[in-house]
């Protein structure tokens, strides 16, 4: 069911990602510092298996360098069904979120392992949502750096503000999928969500159950 466009965040949404590298191993570099990436694009969609879908875009561009200097990061999130009322949180698994950050000389790609991430509805019809998210990095061989290239598990949170838009959202999801990082079937589960009710939702109805964004692998630590 479409919601509809909010004015409010414009006809693209927009959003902020943060990452954090969290190895506990070595240190400048990776310098201690967050990388943060402001996107202008985001968008949600239910996909055919009733899943809330939302992928956003950021381009962030170093003017001295020139192309070298651009660095566009697609984040998609494929979580499960949408909120019965005005919010539902959101366990974080090995499958629920994909990233993939490219430069001209260089891709790094993120794949979730453990976090949370929590969607309300909003007045205008628009979503609006906020994460944290431990992620472990997948970097290719380049001559340029733009976040740390050794391979450790990074901590990724922000904010973004969703329109509708299922065509332009895919298209974002199918580039953080691609290179051999599609997603593997959604596993069988019972519950794993809260949801906040309210008697003005559009949503569907959706079970009720509790989250902990917990790992059970400490911070920094690679799971097994």
């Amino acid at each position: 069911m479409a919601l509809g466009i909010p004015f409010l965040f414009g006809c693209t949404g927009s959003g902020r990602v943060n990452f954090v590298s969290l190895n506990m191993t070595e240190i400048d570099p990776p310098p201690a510092k967050a990388w943060q990436f402001d996107a202008t694009e985001c968008y949600w969609w239910l996909d055919d298996q009733g899943d809330l879908n939302v992928a956003l875009r950021s381009v962030r561009d170093a003017a001295l360098l020139g192309k070298l200097g651009r660095v566009e990061l697609c984040l998609s999130f494929v979580l499960d069904a949408p909120p019965a009322g005005s919010g539902r949180n959101y366990p974080i698994r090995q499958r629920e979120v994909r990233a993939v950050a490219l430069n001209a000389m260089q891709t790094h790609r993120f794949t979730s392992f453990a976090g949370i991430a929590g969607v309300t509805t909003q007045p205008n019809k628009g979503l609006h949502g906020s994460f944290r998210v431990w992620m472990h990095a997948h970097s290719e061989l380049s001559m340029f750096n733009v976040m740390p290239n050794r391979p450790s598990p990074l901590l990724c949170f922000g904010t973004f503000e969703a329109v509708h838009d299922p065509v332009r959202g895919r298209a974002l999801r199918e580039r953080t999928e691609s290179s051999g990082f599609a997603r593997p079937a959604r596993p069988r589960t019972f519950g794993g969500a809260t949801s906040n009710p309210s008697p003005a939702a559009t949503f569907p109805a959706t079970s009720q159950s509790s989250v902990s964004d917990t790992p059970k692998n400490p911070p920094g630590t690679p799971s097994p």
